[in-house]
């Protein structure tokens, strides 16, 4: 009798755990679920169930992204259906209409998707070549809601030769008819893979982008450890802006391929009395949204500068300004003292703790205006923004 209790008990166990996910999960493993907004969910792609379906509501004119993040060999693919079932949009094409690279095994897959009319919708989840396709594997997905008013003047992921890079942080400022050039180096570890996009000038004179480490090689790194950066390395890549009537509007834009953490060094600013100060506005990339993101302005050189950041009272956020970076008003910024990098070609860009930072940790994509100024309103000289920031897995 006792026997008989047992097994009735287990029974009512199976019945509860693996009921449950019966509802939402067919015999072959297909998942056909909701998904709510900013909650990662999980799955598996497997020769037996090639697609999963996540289901979701929207409002006409919200602009949606969807990250999914392979693993164990699955090349991921997403496609976004209406309750007709058609496929409307994917990561297949481009907004042209164009066909993009194939991702490539354990990627992200990323899609940015304006909602035409109020409904239900569904993300398929699914793998590169779908019933043709060889990978298999998990992932991890998540859906957002975006601003749709901001969204669309800042690219999502963009092509940089023939890589489809993720936007991690965008930079504007438009420092007039200055003829030094701006030199701009960016650093990976932990996996980033840096590309560098570039438009300025009237008219878009330029619209570039780099992702390779030309320009960089050589260059001695000081950050949590010190490194040079190796010939033809992934993490690393340098652009250089050319000076005059070509800066009057710069738009810099840092992107990679790959999720990491990265150091960017720009030079080329100069400060002088009649500026009093120079203004930048700054934009969290949709895919690093909540990470943590640091701006320095270091001295360089002989420059009687005494570096200070404001950022101006904005809605209900009070005026920020910090001078020494992880003293006094600004102890809560990390001080950058003894971090940069020696380029190989001689110039450093080394911090002390006498240079400003500011720490950012923006939740949406609205420009962030800072401004770049010294404590001696005379002063002038030549300064440097060094920026710390990452582009995290996804559900991190």
């Amino acid at each position: 009798m006792k026997n008989w209790l047992i097994v009735v008990i287990l029974l009512i166990i199976l019945l509860i755990t693996g009921g449950a996910a019966a509802q939402n999960q067919d015999d072959e493993g297909l998942i056909d679920d909701i998904i709510a907004y900013d909650q990662p969910v999980s799955g598996t792609i497997t020769e037996a169930a090639i697609f999963d379906v996540w289901r979701f509501q929207a409002n006409a004119g919200d602009v949606v992204l969807v990250q999914m993040q392979a693993a164990d060999g699955l090349a991921p693919l997403i496609g976004i259906r209406d309750r007709s079932g058609n496929v409307i949009s994917s990561t297949e094409v481009d907004y042209a209409g164009e066909p993009l690279p194939p991702a490539e095994p354990n990627s992200m897959a990323t899609l940015e998707f304006r909602v035409p009319q109020a409904g239900e919708y569904a993300i398929v989840a699914t793998r590169v070549g779908r019933l043709d396709g060889t990978t298999q594997g998990s992932y991890t997905l998540i859906l957002r809601r975006l601003d749709s008013q901001t969204i669309n003047r800042q690219a999502v992921e963009f092509r940089c030769g023939t890589q489809l890079v993720r936007t991690v942080a965008t930079l504007e400022f438009t420092p007039g008819l200055n003829e030094e050039d701006f030199r701009v180096q960016v650093y990976g570890i932990d996996g980033f893979e840096p590309a560098i996009g570039v438009v300025a000038g009237l008219n878009r004179a330029v619209n570039e982008c780099a992702a390779d480490p030309a320009g960089a090689e050589g260059d001695t790194v000081i950050w949590e450890t010190e490194m040079t950066v190796e010939p033809e390395s992934p993490h690393a890549a340098a652009f250089t802006i050319g000076g005059g009537e070509l800066l009057q509007d710069v738009t810099l834009t840092l992107a990679s391929r790959t999720p990491g953490r990265y150091m960017a060094i720009i030079t080329g600013f100069t400060l002088l009395p009649q500026d009093r100060d120079d203004q930048i506005m700054v934009r969290i990339g949709p895919s690093a949204l909540g990470t943590e993101m640091r701006i320095y302005m270091v001295k360089l050189g002989s420059s009687r500068l005494d570096p200070v950041i404001v950022i101006p009272e904005q809605g209900d956020e009070l005026e920020f300004r910090c001078d020494d970076a992880g003293r006094f008003a600004c102890a809560d910024v990390p001080s950058i003292a003894g971090l940069g990098a020696v380029f190989a070609d001689g110039p450093a860009v080394i911090g002390s703790r006498l240079d400003a930072g500011v720490r950012l940790q923006p939740d949406d994509v609205e420009r962030i205006v800072i401004e770049l100024t010294s404590t001696n309103p005379n002063a002038s000289g030549d300064y440097a923004l060094i920026i710390f920031g990452e582009l995290p897995q996804i559900g991190e």
